[in-house]
């Protein structure tokens, strides 16, 4: 199983746990794992696409951090991302997990990261591997 991380460098201290984490568990169940990454989390989707259709590849996890501060700029980035990952999986038929943390603050994305509230990254690298397998079964 050929699995692509693509991992957004804004939020790069909490991503860098979440890419460990889903890194883990994709080795644990043998996967073969390529690693990228592009600046922030709406630019998730485009190199998901890319990767996609120039490397082969069973699944694309795209792991980002988007965390809400004083401004709108936070919904349009988490629709962007949410919506981007969701049409790239539609339109090739490949799976691309949407691991992206929309927190209040920084401390819910370090608890869902570190494993204080859960292990996302984690649990996107099995999502990844159920519906690889699923798909393979059909």
């Amino acid at each position: 199983m050929n699995i692509a991380i693509v991992k957004a460098l804004w939020n790069q201290d909490i991503n860098d746990l979440l890419e460990n984490s889903c890194e883990q568990e994709l080795l644990k169940q043998g996967a073969k794992i390529s690693k990228y990454t592009v600046s922030g989390a709406v630019e998730l989707p485009v190199l998901a696409k890319q990767i996609i259709e120039k490397k082969k590849v069973d699944a694309v996890i795209c792991i980002g951090t988007i965390i809400k501060r004083e401004t709108d700029h936070y919904t349009f980035v988490a629709y962007q991302a949410s919506y981007g990952c969701q049409k790239v999986a539609v339109e090739t038929g490949t799976p691309v997990i949407f691991g992206v943390l929309t927190t209040n603050n920084k401390e819910q994305a370090l608890a869902r990261a570190n494993g204080e509230h859960s292990f996302s990254g984690k649990e996107w690298a099995e999502a990844a591997v159920q519906l690889v397998n699923t798909i393979k079964s059909l």
